[in-house]
């Protein structure tokens, strides 16, 4: 499901999808964000700004990305901490909205990709705070990693959050 709004609630699930995991939605990829969301063209430069820096600025906890330098990150130019932040914000949102709901059990999730690069080998996907990170083509096997729901339940959840959640 793409663009679905909460109700009562100025947050817009860009990406929602319903797998045999659970509920999960899904952030902006990275490379969209450090290009300022446009897709992929323009500002290369912007993507070639320094990483590091995963978590809140204001907490000071960081998770070093592959050949960083610890403390290379945040500023301006780093919205990878928005990144995580506003995808986790939207995942409890939805996650307390659904837990008035006789969906209620239902995981979840949060996850935010990045697009595989080239032939380079891909890293693992990774864990981090409740947030899944990895590449857009290791998303699917995660997604099907568990069988929580089944076909008939995640055409039933379907159907309630298509009638619940508005476009826009």
């Amino acid at each position: 499901m793409h663009g679905r709004s909460l109700p009562n609630r100025p947050l817009v699930l860009e990406h929602l999808i319903i797998a045999p995991r659970g509920l999960v939605v899904v952030g902006p990829s990275f490379g969209q964000v450090l290009r300022g969301g446009r897709p992929n063209r323009g500002a290369g430069w912007k993507a070639r700004q320094p990483a590091g820096r995963l978590g809140p600025p204001s907490t000071g906890a960081t998770a070093t990305a592959p050949g960083a330098r610890a403390g290379t990150g945040g500023g301006e130019g780093d919205r990878r901490p928005a990144l995580v932040r506003e995808t986790l914000r939207r995942c409890y949102a939805l996650r307390t909205w659904l837990g008035g709901s006789p969906w209620g059990t239902v995981p979840v999730l949060a996850a935010v990709c990045s697009c595989p690069v080239g032939r380079a080998p891909a890293h693992p996907w990774m864990m981090l705070d409740g947030l899944w990170l990895g590449t857009a083509d290791q998303l699917p096997a995660w997604l099907v990693s568990q069988d929580i729901l089944g076909p008939a339940a995640r055409t039933e959840l379907g159907r309630f959050l298509a009638e619940a959640l508005p476009v826009g």
